[in-house]
């Protein structure tokens, strides 16, 4: 018997208007684009909090706050941070937060501004990859960051003052060698595979 993967669709208004050009919401200083990343992980945690995975794995930025929101739920949650593009960490780095700005910040993400102010300003600017470096660091010792690959994970730890403090940044191996990819006409014949399921949805 193979393992059975679920796999879950999120579906609202905000997230089906993207398109292939824009699958990710700019300017990230607008606030339609900060509603959007709070609507995405509070309904990212739902999930995570309904069905109780044992680790959650996050890629960059774009879920790093689920986990904030799911813990209360899930007290036992381990995040998996794994780093593709560090250098944009989901942050408005243009003003410094604080005050009213904090305020207003805490209201798009329903957090109490003291979890804002604790878990998502970097160097007093909004950072959304900071909730999940600061969940590691309070869940889990610190272990449970790493990157696409070692040059990378040495690069990372180097360059962002964000994971400094981290005990540990590990790169990981491309788990396929080139010679073991399948050949096109296979990854076709999966694309179409793919398109029919979608259009059955």
């Amino acid at each position: 018997n193979r393992p059975i993967a679920e796999v879950l669709l999120l579906s609202h208004d905000w997230f089906e208007e993207r398109t292939g050009e824009t699958i990710y919401p700019n300017p990230m200083t607008r606030r339609k684009v900060l509603q959007f990343y709070s609507l995405w992980n509070q309904a990212v945690a739902k999930l995570i909090a309904r069905h109780k995975p044992s680790v959650f794995h996050c890629p960059d930025y774009h879920t790093a706050l689920a986990p904030l929101y799911a813990q209360p739920s899930h007290p036992n949650l381990r995040l998996l941070l794994v780093l593709h593009n560090a250098e944009y960490q989901g942050g408005v780095s243009t003003d410094m937060i604080r005050g009213s700005k904090l305020r207003h910040v805490a209201r798009i993400f329903h957090l109490p501004e003291e979890l804002v102010q604790k878990h998502l300003l970097q160097d007093g600017r909004f950072n959304m990859l900071k909730a999940a470096v600061s969940y590691i660091h309070e869940h889990q010792a610190g272990i449970g960051i790493c990157a696409v690959s070692r040059y990378y994970a040495r690069e990372c730890k180097s360059l962002y003052s964000l994971f400094w403090k981290s005990p540990a940044l590990e790169g990981i191996d491309n788990p396929m060698l080139e010679e073991e990819r399948p050949d096109q006409a296979l990854l076709e014949n999966l694309a179409a595979t793919k398109s029919a399921a979608k259009a059955r949805i």
